[in-house]
């Protein structure tokens, strides 16, 4: 599949594919939009939540652990 032509030049630097390296991507749960019990929360704690758990995840893989042996 081939993008489409752009007719105009956008007033802004387009991406290039070597500017994508230093993006970093979080994932945020999908059943925070789906379920409904998360229906009424708002997008910030959302949001938040999927900071705290990327940083939980981050934890578990490092091994970084509390006095109790909880992941930090």
């Amino acid at each position: 599949m081939r993008a489409a032509e752009m007719k105009e030049r956008p007033n802004f630097p387009l991406m290039r594919q070597t500017d994508i390296q230093g993006i970093y991507h979080m994932q945020m749960p999908r059943w925070l939009f789906s379920d409904p019990r998360y229906a009424d929360m708002s997008l910030d704690c959302k949001v938040a939540y999927t900071f705290l758990l990327n940083r939980f995840q981050l934890s578990r893989r490092n091994g970084w652990t509390n006095e109790r042996g909880r992941s930090l």
